[in-house]
């Protein structure tokens, strides 16, 4: 009975455009198949599907170039003799990307001119608040405030934000934090591979982004390290669960556009700026 089932699943699915794959663990199997080239299916896409797809058509950061800190970082740490020497190779790296960043508010972070979102011109530059969330921005700040405490209690630092003034942490505790967390994340990944976990939050997530003229790319909802790590070591693929599918023709109906915090035209320019831009 098992077999049969498994056999009728498998047939329906190749007839959708995906197929199973057997993984090790307790993870949950991830669906076969570039949901981005499958776009006039994507109402299939299951929200707790976990799918393979290229790193390369990440958006929201550009993860295989210099523009990624955490990439550049990582391939700085590849290239040393020694875990201590890779250790101070990660650190100077970060140091170095942490004091040039430059976006002060949350608008400018998205690459908004001033006004175009008032609220957004006095919030932080790390809130990233884009107008497809249901969440108030007064929600998404305690809630990405509340992430950065554990991702800072990971590098063995108790502290709130990024830690000094601008986008990035200037405090020298944030910077080590993330030293020591890069450090040994590349350490394990290497040694061990990526191991994946079968909580529904333990795989790095992403979000399928669909333009108006139909293409189709990835943005990063949640894994950054691990997927920089990927990167720097020459994987091509991950596997991601989908956690939701945003189209620019339903900007009118986005949260934060009927509930009058964003212009239309400002959600766009957003959803643009994500799309083609990478980091904004």
């Amino acid at each position: 009975m098992k077999a049969r089932l498994t056999d009728w699943l498998q047939r329906l699915l190749r007839g959708r455009g995906y197929a199973l794959v057997r993984v090790q663990g307790d993870a949950q199997e991830p669906w076969r198949g570039d949901p981005c080239a499958l776009r006039a299916r994507l109402d299939v896409v299951p929200r707790t599907a976990v799918m393979p797809i290229a790193i390369a058509r990440a958006s929201t950061r550009p993860i295989l170039d210099d523009a990624n800190p955490l990439y550049r970082a990582a391939r700085e740490g590849l290239g040393a003799t020694d875990a201590e020497a890779r250790r101070e190779r990660i650190h100077a790296c970060l140091a170095a990307a942490i004091t040039a960043e430059t976006a002060t508010t949350g608008a400018a972070k998205l690459g908004l001119a001033p006004g175009s979102v008032p609220r957004l011109d006095a919030a932080p530059p790390w809130v990233n608040w884009y107008p497809w969330h249901r969440v108030s921005l007064e929600q998404r700040i305690a809630s990405t405030n509340a992430q950065i405490r554990i991702d800072n209690a990971k590098g063995g630092v108790t502290l709130d934000g990024y830690g000094g003034g601008g986008y990035g942490s200037r405090d020298a505790r944030r910077v080590a934090a993330e030293t020591q967390r890069l450090w040994r994340l590349l350490a394990s990944i290497e040694r061990h591979g990526y191991r994946r976990s079968g909580g529904v939050d333990a795989d790095i997530g992403g979000r399928l982004l669909v333009a108006s003229s139909g293409d189709c790319r990835w943005m990063l909802a949640g894994g950054y390290h691990r997927l920089s790590v990927l990167a720097a070591l020459g994987h091509e693929t991950v596997l991601v669960r989908i956690k939701g599918v945003i189209r620019e023709d339903d900007a009118p109906h986005w949260a934060a556009v009927t509930g009058g915090e964003y212009p239309e035209a400002a959600a766009r320019e957003v959803f643009r700026n994500v799309f083609h831009a990478g980091e904004v």
